[in-house]
């Protein structure tokens, strides 16, 4: 690909990764909102990254509170506002899950805007392995005990579901797989881990070590949180709102963790180059 001027609005440690990767393949690269403490770069104004770029690529998650670009590393807001689609006009613009963004959604045809979904199916397969290592290392780092031994429960068996039962598998953990579909528990059986339908109240889950739910929907109820132990630590990897009642999981002492932005906190470098890639194959795919 010729070399690209790239703007890379708000984000975490990853986006700076990102832009470190992207001039490494030769591009120019603008940040905006983005401080590495020490390592900052250079402040530049949002207008002046727009102006300057190509292609701007905003961040994983695009926005938390609907309202301002994810920029938990700036010192300032970020509105994500009918004047910032104004400054984007005739722009290329990179964002994750445009989808749930009412803003983009409304607004884009009028405003002349180019937009691509960078949470493409390539990228949730590759995240999906820093997700999984990471919610093992918080397991570790929260429970106390090593993996080798403990009895673990696995909710949900996609992408990460899979990617997460082989590693504590591996690591020789008596793994049990939770999936709806049968041909997912078969699947399960097959790699040899135990099997289960979705958990419920008429489940003794008290045997469970650790419990990690990739499933966004409310399972864990109190109902079902009654029947787990309290030494069990369950982790949700589930997006918002997660699928596990954490008031309810507190007042029965249960420890629970909603683990999101795995990649990002703990593998860095690994997830910038993530999201270079999905764009890279948006930028062939579309001939931008």
């Amino acid at each position: 690909m010729k070399s690209k001027k790239f703007g890379i609005i708000g984000g975490d440690i990853r986006q700076y990764y990102l832009g470190q990767g992207l001039k490494k393949d030769g591009h120019a690269v603008m940040l905006c909102g983005i401080n590495k403490g020490q390592n900052a770069e250079e402040e530049n104004s949002l207008e002046s990254v727009i102006n300057f770029s190509d292609y701007i690529i905003l961040p994983v998650p695009t926005t938390r509170d609907g309202k301002n670009i994810y920029a938990p590393l700036y010192h300032k807001n970020i509105p994500l506002n009918l004047k910032l689609l104004d400054m984007l006009k005739s722009k290329t613009v990179f964002a994750f899950n445009i989808s749930s963004l009412t803003l983009f959604k409304k607004d884009v045809k009028n405003k002349q805007i180019t937009s691509f979904d960078y949470n493409t199916e390539k990228f949730k397969i590759l995240n999906a392995l820093p997700t999984a290592e990471g919610a093992i290392k918080l397991a570790m780092e929260e429970s106390g005990k090593t993996i080798k031994n403990s009895v673990s429960l696995v909710v949900g068996y996609g992408r990460i579901g899979k990617i997460l039962s082989k590693l504590l598998y591996d690591l020789k953990s008596n793994v049990t797989v939770s999936a709806r579909k049968s041909q997912d528990r078969a699947w399960a059986n097959i790699n040899g881990y135990g099997s289960m339908d979705t958990p419920s109240k008429n489940d003794d889950l008290s045997k469970y070590d650790l419990i990690f739910n990739t499933v966004p929907k409310m399972i864990f109820d109190k109902e079902v949180l009654l029947k787990c132990s309290k030494n069990t630590v369950i982790i949700d990897l589930a997006s918002m709102p997660g699928g596990i009642d954490k008031k309810e999981a507190e007042n029965l002492g249960i420890k629970t963790i909603h683990a999101l932005g795995l990649p990002g906190k703990y593998f860095p470098k690994t997830s910038g180059e993530i999201i270079k890639s999905a764009i890279y194959e948006l930028i062939k795919e579309h001939n931008l």
